[in-house]
């Protein structure tokens, strides 16, 4: 179980997600839908770290609060993450 308590991410004074708190549970598929700039490719960002959170904490069962880089190596270990585009350009890689 992956839990997000009151999770903030700004881009400078821009509150690009508000204050989340969403529980995934194992072995359950999630929907995130939302209209384009709701924060949904942010708030899968901020489940792996991979953007900086202004506030809250993410919690995975057998590792608690993610407040470390060691933590967060494990649990990217233990986290799949699939792309729709790669980071170095704007087009979909096949």
């Amino acid at each position: 179980m992956i839990s997000l308590k009151e999770v903030t991410v700004k881009y400078g004074d821009t509150i690009a997600l508000h204050p989340t708190t969403i529980t995934f549970e194992q072995g359950k598929f999630t929907v995130l839908l939302g209209a384009s700039g709701a924060g949904k490719s942010t708030l899968l960002r901020a489940l792996n770290m991979m953007q900086p959170l202004h506030s809250g904490t993410i919690t995975v069962d057998g590792l608690g609060v993610i407040e470390n880089k060691n933590k967060l190596q494990i649990h990217r270990r233990l986290t799949g993450m699939i792309f729709q585009r790669c980071q170095c350009c704007p087009i979909p890689c096949i």
